[in-house]
């Protein structure tokens, strides 16, 4: 870490700086060099809850930003978070001193997702008792409905909650905000703190005619349908829109369900795909077809059931606020995929 001398601001290393949770890279790799991973887990930990969660699905931006490209390539730091935490789970080192509980004011959390059971575990670390209500079964949120096993498995899952819980975190499922407890009850029950956590529960609209039809899924309840063992039908051909982790999971979940078919439809280039690379691959290499600077024009159907995807070419202009170049229709090119599912 360097200290400015001029302004005496505190300088983080690139990849540091990158990381949203600031998470020291370069003490845990240090210690993995020297075979000290209890240690190396120790420091993932005192930033973060989740590090054998994030070495599989994080979008790893301490490696975009990582110094080491100027030499030949970044340093694998999720891959290495992800041995680490797998090895420490194995040899059954790693496990949660709970933390006495000194603070008295009560916190309730809403939501046990990722940010709901990071802030338990901050909060609990300071010696706060927290309580977390979660109206599904089981704790977890995205992580444990949304993602498939292919990327992140349901046990590192549920080893990384047993270490937030052994810490000193209480957990509460089958419980709904709104219905079973309101900001109003838990005031009355003694919490002086509440803090909301229930997430992005809803998908994008396409805003286009026929995304109303039957057939027509988004891609986070198609997910949490099949995590939750629920019969999903897709039929033979199987068209996903968008370029996200998302899309590629859906379009990747469909295959594993025999859909003959599965094409990624995507209104920039292969280039502005904002998913992981390596999951990019993994798709290409399981067969689904990927067309690029195509966008959804409208949703075709017979007696209210998809049959087809009408779409336009696209070209990519100047670029819009994310950085990337925006799309922009090319008139008169509309083309058609016959399809039974639309996975928007």
């Amino acid at each position: 870490m360097e200290k400015n001398g001029h302004t005496n601001v505190k300088k983080l290393p690139p990849c540091r700086a990158a990381c949203p949770a600031h998470v020291n890279v370069q003490a845990y790799v240090s210690l993995i060099q020297r075979g000290m991973f209890r240690e190396a887990v120790e420091i993932i930990r005192k930033d973060l809850p989740f590090p054998a969660i994030c070495g599989r699905v994080c979008f790893s931006p301490c490696e975009d930003a990582c110094s080491r490209v100027n030499v030949d390539q970044a340093v694998a730091i999720r891959a290495l978070k992800r041995i680490v935490a797998d090895i420490e789970r194995e040899r059954g080192r790693v496990k949660a001193e709970p933390v006495p509980k000194t603070r008295s004011e009560k916190i309730a959390i809403i939501g046990a997702g990722p940010a709901g059971l990071t802030a338990a575990y901050e909060l609990a670390k300071l010696g706060y008792p927290v309580t977390v209500f979660e109206r599904m079964p089981e704790p977890g949120g995205m992580m444990r409905y949304c993602i498939p096993d292919f990327r992140l498995e349901k046990f590192v899952v549920e080893n990384e909650i047993a270490y937030i819980v052994d810490v000193g975190v209480e957990i509460r499922t089958n419980i709904e905000f709104g219905k079973d407890i309101t900001i109003e009850s838990l005031k009355n029950d003694g919490y002086k703190a509440i803090f909301i956590a229930i997430g992005t529960q809803l998908s994008r609209k396409l805003n286009v005619p026929g995304e109303e039809l039957e057939g027509v899924i988004p891609a986070i309840e198609f997910l949490k349908a099949v995590n939750m063992g629920k019969r999903a039908n897709v039929g033979e051909r199987v068209a996903v829109i968008g370029g996200g982790n998302s899309a590629i999971d859906a379009a990747r979940m469909a295959k594993k369900l025999r859909a003959e078919r599965v094409m990624i439809l995507y209104r920039r280039t292969k280039f502005e795909m904002p998913a992981l690379p390596a999951e990019v691959r993994s798709a290409e290499r399981e067969g689904i077809e990927f067309h690029f600077l195509v966008a959804p024009k409208r949703i075709i159907s017979e007696n209210g059931k998809v049959t087809a995807i009408e779409c336009l070419r696209m070209r990519l202009g100047e670029p819009d606020a994310t950085g990337r170049r925006r799309p922009i229709p090319i008139s008169f090119s509309e083309h058609v995929y016959k399809v039974d599912t639309v996975i928007p």
